[in-house]
């Protein structure tokens, strides 16, 4: 697996065969980052190539990387932004979208409501699990095992057991 001195993979590098979807061919090197920047700051930049960009940047990346070379700051620097985000618990595919994959679905909870809402879960498989148990101790099993407070847990307990007495 060697490359070859432009900064292209050789025939034998694996994942040759997913090099191009149809839209981005990322053996290309020739793409032109500088004429990118201007047309994005003109504001002349179609739908694809503005979705695009995420994997040009990925492909510039290996490009110099395969070339033993130091890819450029402003790449190094978007992908740890990025990084960042994925970090807080961002997704991969929002962070590093690429054309031929769907986009996240918008978040219905916040990740507080998400993580009340599956300790509230957790208390009522458990409660109908264990007919005869007490619910104080069953929040207290649940707050044990996600390593949380007992205040806590009794809190998206009860918050949302009010909301599904409506159903």
């Amino acid at each position: 697996m060697t490359s070859k001195d432009d900064g292209t993979p050789d025939d034998d590098m694996p994942g040759n065969d997913y090099l191009t979807d149809g839209l981005i061919h990322l053996e290309d090197t020739s793409f032109d980052f500088e004429d990118y920047f201007k047309r994005l700051k003109a504001d002349e930049l179609s739908e694809d190539e503005l979705a695009e960009y995420p994997a040009r940047v990925m492909g510039l990346y290996c490009q110099k990387i395969s070339a033993n070379k130091v890819p450029p700051d402003w790449a190094l620097k978007y992908f740890a932004r990025e990084f960042y985000k994925i970090l807080a618990g961002g997704a991969w595919n929002d962070s590093f979208p690429l054309p031929w994959n769907p986009a996240s679905p918008v978040e219905f909870l916040s990740r507080t409501e998400q993580e009340a809402f599956d300790i509230f879960a957790d208390v009522s498989w458990c409660i109908k699990d264990n007919p005869g148990a007490k619910v104080t101790e069953v929040i207290q099993v649940v707050a044990d095992k996600r390593h949380i407070s007992y205040e806590k847990a009794r809190a998206a307990w009860y918050k949302h057991k009010a909301k599904m007495k409506a159903f």
